[in-house]
């Protein structure tokens, strides 16, 4: 491969940026500033951090040429928007954002897995065994449309990718922590929700609040 294009994109991991061999199948959760990427394995592999990641060249990756559940998978990765911004942000991303924004403030930022819808074919390993099997639930987003294959913890891609939340746990033991600009959007839905006021779009300006004698 000369570059990498997007994230989510299905790739082979031939070897690592320290040349150490791989030779498996993942996808790509981060393009970095040099042209590296961080990728998640499909399965474990001891060049692997603890979030199952590795962090390869474009040239040391192939394109995935994969069996029909890969392909099943390339295709729903493709069907989803590739960027979910503040403004289309609704219901499922607010409610996200405040039981974190709960987390943290009581539990260190740890994340109880049994309170996160979770697509378990997309994310085994945040999944818990009072799942129910199925589909999961689709994303309900500002303007009423729903987002499928999009759950919790896609909604938490999209805050870390905005800059609301930084990742620092792991796979199985989900921790987060939120930026200023979290912080600061969590404060302004829980006033807006307090007040009983008309929905504000979390990426607008805070406004002041008016108190009255």
């Amino acid at each position: 491969m000369r570059t990498f294009s997007r994230i989510g994109e299905r790739v082979k991991v031939l070897r690592t940026e320290d040349d150490v061999a791989v030779e498996r199948h993942g996808e790509i959760t981060r393009i970095c500033s040099d042209g590296r990427a961080w990728i998640k394995l499909d399965k474990p592999h001891m060049a692997a951090n603890s979030d199952g990641k590795v962090r390869a060249y474009p040239q040391d990756c192939e394109i995935a040429e994969e069996g029909a559940r890969g392909r099943r998978r390339a295709a729903r990765e493709a069907a989803r928007p590739q960027t979910v911004v503040p403004a289309m942000f609704g219901r499922d991303h607010q409610t996200t954002l405040l039981y974190i924004e709960t987390c943290c403030v009581d539990g260190g930022g740890r994340v109880n897995r049994e309170h996160m819808r979770c697509d378990v074919e997309r994310h085994p390993l945040r999944a818990h065994a009072a799942h129910p099997p199925g589909a999961c639930p689709s994303t309900r987003l500002a303007d009423g449309s729903l987002l499928s294959q999009h759950d919790d913890w896609d909604c938490v891609d999209d805050m870390i990718a905005c800059g609301w939340l930084v990742d620092t746990g792991g796979a199985t033991e989900p921790r987060f922590m939120l930026t200023d600009a979290g912080w600061l959007a969590a404060h302004r839905l829980r006033r807006e929700r307090a007040l009983r006021a008309q929905p504000l779009a979390l990426d607008a300006e805070p406004q002041p609040l008016e108190v009255r004698a």
